[in-house]
C-alpha cells in the first residue's frame, strides 16, 4: 500500500471518528461509503476494507440497526481473516459479540469475546483486551449472570 492510500484510509477513517463522536453516525456512514468507492479501485481487498466495512458495522449498531450492524461486521471478519489479518479483525470483535447478542445469540457472543479474550492475552493486546473485557462483562450483566447490587 503506497503512503498516499495509507493517508487517505486514515483520513476517512478520522473523519468517520469526528462525525461518530458528535452522534452523527448516517452520515458517519456514509462518509464510510465513499470510502469504500475508493478502496475498491484498487485490485486486491485491503485492511482498509476491513476497517471501513467494521466501523460501518459499529455505526449501525449505535443506530440499533442491528441486522445491517451484523451484515457489516461479519464481512469485516471473513475479509480480515481471507487478508490474515487478525489484529485488524479483533479491533471490532467486541462490536460484533455485541451485536449478536442483541440479536438473541448470546452463546455465539460469549464464544466469540472469549476466543478473542484469549488471542488477545496471548498478543498482549491490552487495549483491546480491555475492549473485549467489558463487552462480556456487559454480555454477561445483560444476562444477570453478574449480580452488581
Amino acid at each position: 500500500m503506497s503512503s498516499s492510500t495509507s493517508n487517505s484510509s486514515h483520513t476517512i477513517i478520522s473523519v468517520e471518528q469526528a462525525y461518530e463522536s458528535y452522534g452523527r453516525y448516517r452520515q458517519g456512514i456514509d462518509y464510510l461509503f465513499k470510502g469504500l468507492e475508493v478502496d475498491t479501485k484498487y485490485k486486491e481487498p485491503s485492511w482498509t476494507k476491513v476497517l471501513i466495512l467494521g466501523n460501518i458495522g459499529a455505526l449501525y449498531s449505535s443506530l440499533k440497526d442491528y441486522t445491517k450492524a451484523l451484515q457489516f461486521l461479519e464481512e469485516s471478519a471473513e475479509l480480515g481473516i481471507e487478508l490474515n489479518s487478525e489484529h485488524i479483525n479483533l479491533i471490532h470483535i467486541d462490536h460484533l459479540a455485541l451485536t449478536k447478542y442483541k440479536l438473541g445469540r448470546t452463546e455465539d457472543a460469549k464464544e466469540l469475546v472469549q476466543k478473542s479474550l484469549k488471542k488477545l492475552i496471548r498478543s498482549k493486546d491490552y487495549e483491546n483486551l480491555y475492549q473485549s473485557s467489558i463487552a462480556l462483562i456487559d454480555i454477561h450483566l445483560g444476562e444477570g449472570e453478574i449480580d452488581i447490587s
